[in-house]
């Protein structure tokens, strides 16, 4: 299925719970939005696309919004969330696995980004999808980081001059 035009509706539900909070405003809003008709396909997909469905999926849960979520969408943003914590644990353990490599090797490494963020601003790892980590090696050190990480299994995509 592609992704069609999102009503207005749907598209305020996706805005509304792609946030760790909601006030009481937005929660009234919300659960009003919940009582009308919804394209669900479409605002799964929507919420997906744009990397919120573990967040709309949290927000559906503290509102006991399920009533007129259809099985296959509940089943669908809880397969999301879920797929989104075991991918988040496997980029977590990676990555501290690639700190102690660094570490153990004397070069110094900075985390960008990402999974450092999520950590700290989402505090849940099953809420915000990630693809990649983002580390910054000082210039002196980054032959003896590649080095590393092609001891360690990993390969060169791009060529070192295309960057």
């Amino acid at each position: 299925m592609s992704i069609s035009i999102l009503g207005a509706r749907e598209r305020r539900l996706v805005i509304n719970c792609a946030r760790l909070e909601l006030d009481e405003t937005l929660a009234r809003q919300t659960r009003e939005l919940l009582r009308g008709e919804l394209d669900w396909d479409q605002t799964v997909l929507f919420a997906e696309a744009h990397s919120v469905a573990p967040l709309l999926h949290r927000q559906l849960e503290r509102l006991d919004g399920w009533a007129g979520v259809p099985p296959p969408a509940r089943r669908r943003l809880l397969q999301l969330t879920h797929r989104t914590g075991y991918r988040n644990r496997l980029y977590a353990a990676a990555l501290r696995e690639l700190l102690d490599l660094f570490a153990e090797d004397g070069v110094p490494v900075l985390v960008l980004k990402g999974l450092s963020l999520v950590e700290l601003i989402y505090g849940d790892l099953s809420l915000r999808p990630l693809i990649d980590l983002n580390l910054l090696v000082p210039g002196p050190h980054l032959e003896r980081a590649r080095e590393l990480l092609l001891r360690r299994g990993y390969v060169e995509t791009l060529s070192r001059n295309s960057s």
